[in-house]
């Protein structure tokens, strides 16, 4: 199989959030920076998936990928097509930037079930195939341009029309991400709690 790289998906609207939530801070910096100093220990290069309007408040130590224009306003398929077109062979391992309880134990888990197309964690409390949290082999891109075409831009529904590896887990705890600042909060604490 291909090289993995990474791909840190900042560039959402954080609309409910009411602030860029990569930019919130769980373990004293940035959480975009924190997952991509951790994918670094799994991945050729790695980079933040950001918009136009966040690359005036990036880190230039930072390797990025801005949205291509004419994949804007897709949701997360945007990040993922803009990336390829940017590197069309690479195999992406993509994280979304509200996923405070990522580690390397959960990363390597999912790394370790590579196959050919597309491997993601699949919950079976929620019944859905995790699409901020999947490794999108360069095989794979062929379905997600057909399915950008026929104006499908669900990435979680491709993979569950797709022939994937699912990686099956009863408890999505550490997939959960954080979409208010009452929930952005509660994690805070709790991981203070878990430091004690």
């Amino acid at each position: 199989m291909d090289d993995l790289h990474g791909l840190i998906v900042c560039g959402g609207k954080s609309s409910r959030m009411g602030v860029d939530k990569s930019l919130l801070e769980y373990y004293g910096i940035p959480h975009r920076y924190y997952l991509f100093n951790l994918l670094q220990n799994f991945c050729q290069s790695v980079y933040l998936s950001v918009n136009i309007f966040q690359t005036e408040n990036l880190d230039n130590s930072y390797s990025f990928i801005i949205d291509a224009p004419e994949y804007s306003n897709i949701g997360p398929m945007s990040a993922l097509l803009s990336a390829w077109k940017k590197f069309p062979q690479a195999s992406w391992l993509v994280v979304g930037c509200d996923y405070p309880f990522v580690n390397k134990e959960i990363l390597q888990s999912l790394i370790s079930q590579r196959n050919k197309r597309a491997t993601c964690f699949h919950v079976d409390k929620n019944n859905i195939n995790e699409p901020l949290f999947t490794i999108y082999e360069s095989s794979f891109y062929p379905a997600v341009i057909e399915s950008y075409h026929q104006q499908n831009y669900s990435l979680s529904k491709l993979l569950a029309n797709e022939n994937v590896n699912t990686v099956k887990l009863s408890s999505g705890h550490f997939l959960k991400n954080v979409n208010t600042m009452d929930e952005f909060f509660a994690v805070k604490e709790l991981l203070n709690i878990q430091s004690l």
